[in-house]
């Protein structure tokens, strides 16, 4: 698997933090070969805490989750979650930051 977790949106809001948390760092030593960094791990914890709200109020739509998908080809890049939903496909980036910067 070249993601950290991916499921339905259903499916992941039936997740526990927990479990999804857990997931996701499993997956990430597997994919980066090595931890996250605790910063890395905040992160994901504040994205989920972002989207939870939104996937809860568009539960009658048929939406799938791909969190830290490796791109092909672009030396370890990962958007922080793709969100497909019928034909279309959203790119998601959460920054903790007051200004972005070029390489975000």
């Amino acid at each position: 698997m070249n993601c950290c977790f991916s499921a339905s949106a259903a499916e992941f809001l039936t997740t526990a933090s927990s479990k999804w948390l857990e997931d996701m760092i499993k997956q990430y030593i597997i994919l980066c070969g090595e931890s996250p960094s605790t910063e890395q791990i905040a992160a994901w914890t504040d994205c989920r805490a972002k989207i939870e709200p939104f996937l809860t109020q568009c539960a009658g739509f048929d939406c799938e989750l791909v969190f830290e998908y490796e791109l092909p080809r672009e030396g370890g890049r990962r958007p922080d979650v793709l969100l497909f939903s019928g034909d279309k496909l959203f790119v998601l980036e959460f920054k903790r930051k007051d200004k972005i910067k070029q390489s975000d």
